[in-house]
């Protein structure tokens, strides 16, 4: 959580401009329409060959290939709403819901 805010301090100093935001759940869905955008950030060009090489790489290697894990929060003594009010400034601030939401 702390890493959380400091980010969101430095982020707000450095300027929204030199931040891109990706979500595991973008990744999960389309791994190469996700670098492509990260590229076109960084005013860099995915050639062919790295984005076949991603390509075969994102294959391999989906989601539950190697299996599931499952955690709860409870787990770990925490419940969902003690997430979501450690992380309420980011939650609100970018709009997105806590997995499992």
């Amino acid at each position: 959580v702390e890493g959380i805010g400091r980010a969101m301090v430095d982020r707000a100093a450095i300027g929204e401009h030199r931040f891109l935001d990706v979500t595991q759940q973008e990744l999960d869905a389309d791994a190469i329409g996700t670098a492509e955008r990260i590229y076109d950030f960084l005013g860099l060009e995915l050639n062919n060959i790295t984005r076949a090489a991603m390509g075969e790489w994102s294959a391999a290697n989906r989601l539950g290939t190697r299996g599931r894990h499952h955690y709860t929060a409870e787990e770990y003594g925490l419940t969902k709403g003690d997430i979501r009010a450690a992380f309420r400034d980011y939650i609100e601030r970018f709009d997105v819901a806590p997995e499992g939401d």
